[in-house]
């Protein structure tokens, strides 16, 4: 490679580097809790565990629990029930101010079992809270999502040059040479490029799919314009009767006729920006 190629590489990697460094830091010190998120909310009693039951095969009707649920917050809707593949005891029912409200107004925790009212979680507090909200738009809303998806470019593009720029500054060392005996800028320059080859892919990895997370909004605005639109267009109209009582545990034994085996893991109420106003989603 030219010297004039390499430095422009260089100046590439330098400065996406340090432009992206301060919020790779926030997000790896966020993200290594966020692992162990349902651990430390259960240690600081956010969080509960499902009773022990007679019956732990039996299954609550899930119209009797969102009965309860509604009745607990008269004013408010359920937009959606939530399961868990490794919680399959409980159900999470969130609500909201309205059917498309953004922010939750509760969440509230079943045993899937017995349909007994367990927990009210705490929505809002907490240090778990306070990291979650730091790792996924540091309090900013969409903007702060799509910067950290600007951030994750720009992470990808110093992943990339300082790929380009290996070969050319260790083609006469030995792969993992570290060159103990010279100055502590080379020793911590080998250093630097031994961690970064041995680690790259799963960097890019980690980059990439955090930047296509950060895109889950404009990407579920996508749908409901394109496939949600064509499933509800395909309908034919019928009047709503807003007072009709739509039964979710007859649409979730509907869709567990034709997939067995397989678990609920979220289902969003008509009239939800997730549903049509006439589907469960």
């Amino acid at each position: 490679m030219a010297p004039a190629a390499i430095k422009k590489w260089f100046l590439v990697h330098k400065w996406t580097s340090l432009v992206s460094m301060v919020f790779l830091l926030m997000l790896c010190v966020t993200g290594l809790p966020l692992i162990f998120y349902h651990e430390i909310d259960h240690a600081l009693g956010y969080s509960i565990d499902a009773p022990d039951v007679a019956d732990p095969a039996q299954r609550a009707n899930i119209d009797d629990i969102v009965r309860d649920a509604a009745s607990r917050r008269p004013d408010d809707k359920v937009q959606y029930l939530v399961g868990n593949a490794d919680e399959p005891e409980l159900w999470f029912v969130r609500m909201g101010a309205d059917i498309n409200a953004l922010e939750a107004s509760a969440f509230y925790i079943y045993d899937a079992r017995t349909g007994d009212f367990l927990h009210d979680y705490p929505l809002g507090q907490g240090v778990m809270n306070i990291v979650f909200r730091l790792h996924y738009d540091m309090f900013a809303g969409i903007a702060g999502t799509l910067f950290l998806g600007l951030m994750g470019l720009v992470f990808v593009a110093s992943l990339i040059s300082g790929i380009v720029l290996y070969g050319p500054y260790m083609r006469k060392l030995r792969f993992g040479d570290i060159r103990r005996l010279r100055s502590k800028r080379i020793k911590w320059l080998d250093i630097h490029n031994f961690t970064g080859v041995v680690t790259f892919v799963w960097l890019f990895v980690v980059a990439l799919t955090g930047v296509i997370n950060t895109l889950s909004i404009p990407i579920f605005g996508q749908w409901q314009a394109s496939q949600l639109a064509e499933m509800v267009a395909a309908q034919p109209e019928r009047p709503i009767d807003p007072a009709a009582e739509v039964s979710a545990d007859a649409a979730l034994r509907a869709v567990q006729a034709v997939t067995p085996g397989q678990h609920l893991g979220f289902m969003a109420f008509p009239g939800n920006h997730f549903a049509s106003p006439t589907h469960f989603t």
